[in-house]
C-alpha cells in the first residue's frame, strides 16, 4: 500500500533521467561494430538493462580503412623517387622511415607490415599501403632547368641510338654479345 504519493515517479519506483556516461572504446572497432555496456540502459521489472551502442567511425583525412588495412597516399619529390630514398611515413604510432627504391614509379604501392589496425579479437595488426604519388615542382630555377635540358639530351642520344633496330635484329645483337 502505497501511503505517500511521489510526483517525480507517479508512483512507478523509477524516475527517468539524463546521465553521461564513460565509455572506453576498444582499437580496432569498426562501422558493423556493436558495444555492450551491462547495466547501463532501461529499468525494467528484473532491473537496468544493457546499453548498446553502435558505432561509426568518422573518416580520417590521411588514412582510408580497408578492413584492418589502412592505405595512404604519400607525395614523394621525383629526384627522390629516381635517385632512391628514405622518406617519413605517418603511422597511427608515429612516423617511420620507408626506403624508396632508386626508379620508383608514380602509383607505386609499398606495404607496411604491422602498421594498420589492430583486430578486435586477436590483437594482429593489419598491413598499411602507402601509393606514393611522383611529384614534379611547379617552379625551377635557371640551374635545374638547364640540368634537366641536359638530361634530356642524354637520354634522346641514347634512346636514338637504338630506335631504328628492328625486334629481330635486337634480339640478334643480344645473343652475339659475348659473355664476359
Amino acid at each position: 500500500m502505497i501511503t505517500e504519493y511521489c510526483p517525480k515517479c507517479h508512483g512507478k519506483g523509477i524516475v527517468r533521467a539524463v546521465r553521461h556516461i564513460e565509455v572506453n572504446i576498444p582499437a580496432g572497432v569498426d562501422n558493423s561494430s556493436r558495444l555492450r555496456v551491462q547495466n547501463e540502459g532501461e529499468v525494467g521489472s528484473g532491473g537496468p538493462g544493457d546499453l548498446y551502442l553502435y558505432i561509426h567511425v568518422l573518416p580520417h583525412e590521411l588514412f582510408k580503412r580497408e578492413g584492418n588495412d589502412l592505405h595512404l597516399e604519400r607525395p614523394v619529390d621525383f629526384t627522390v623517387a629516381a635517385l632512391g630514398g628514405e622518406i617519413p611515413i605517418a603511422t597511427l604510432d608515429g612516423t617511420v622511415a620507408m626506403k624508396i627504391p632508386e626508379g620508383t614509379q608514380s602509383g607505386k604501392v609499398f606495404r607496411i607490415k604491422g602498421h594498420g589496425m589492430p583486430d578486435l579479437r586477436t590483437g594482429t595488426r593489419g598491413n598499411l599501403y602507402v601509393r606514393v604519388m611522383i611529384q614534379v615542382p611547379k617552379r625551377l630555377t635557371a640551374e635545374q632547368r638547364r640540368l634537366l635540358q641536359e638530361f634530356a639530351a642524354i637520354s634522346d642520344k641514347k634512346h636514338e641510338a637504338h630506335k631504328g633496330e628492328t625486334l629481330k635484329e635486337k634480339i640478334k645483337k643480344v645473343f652475339s654479345e659475348k659473355p664476359f
